[in-house]
């Protein structure tokens, strides 16, 4: 069982990046103008480069900054969900009360942190596809690698919730 200081820092950490996610998910939402949360997943699981030529060409120069904009607040963003997923696996593991949920919250700890280096490969990739001509294996990598990131988070997220029943 955990001691009651590192129970403590798991929480406080917890609460810290969770107002560093929330505080970057609305200055996501401010700079990304009229782009949707679901644009851009429809964009990162676009598997096709014909898919994502279809989404650039309905987008004008401003949503395409916009877009791009999007992309480099999503870093911040990815600091503060990894932080959540990673002290709240933690700290939930902790409470749990269940010594097999205490030792496997490491584990899910760093399935966040894997989640987060996915979805910085993920925006690597974005990037280049929205300042390069749209390649197929590029495209067909970024849709691999969210599929996989968004298939951790749930994991991790499962792991949180069934520490606390």
């Amino acid at each position: 069982m955990a001691s009651i200081s590192s129970v403590n820092s798991f929480r406080n950490r917890f609460w810290i990046f969770s107002g560093i996610a929330l505080i970057s998910y609305l200055f996501l939402q401010r700079v990304s103008g009229n782009i949707t949360t679901a644009e851009i997943v429809a964009f990162e699981m676009a598997k096709t480069s014909q898919r994502v030529a279809e989404m650039l060409g309905r987008w004008d120069a401003e949503n395409l900054c916009a877009f791009q904009r999007g992309i480099y607040v999503d870093f911040l963003l990815i600091i503060g969900y990894v932080g959540l997923l990673y002290y709240g696996s933690n700290w939930f593991g902790q409470i749990s009360g269940n010594s097999i949920f205490s030792k496997a919250a490491v584990f899910f700890s760093w399935l966040a942190v894997l989640a987060g280096g996915l979805d910085v490969l993920e925006n690597i990739s974005m990037l280049i596809t929205t300042n390069t001509t749209p390649r197929e294996g590029l495209i067909h990598f970024t849709a691999s690698v969210a599929w996989l990131k968004f298939s951790l988070l749930f994991i991790v997220l499962l792991f949180m919730l069934s520490s606390l029943l």
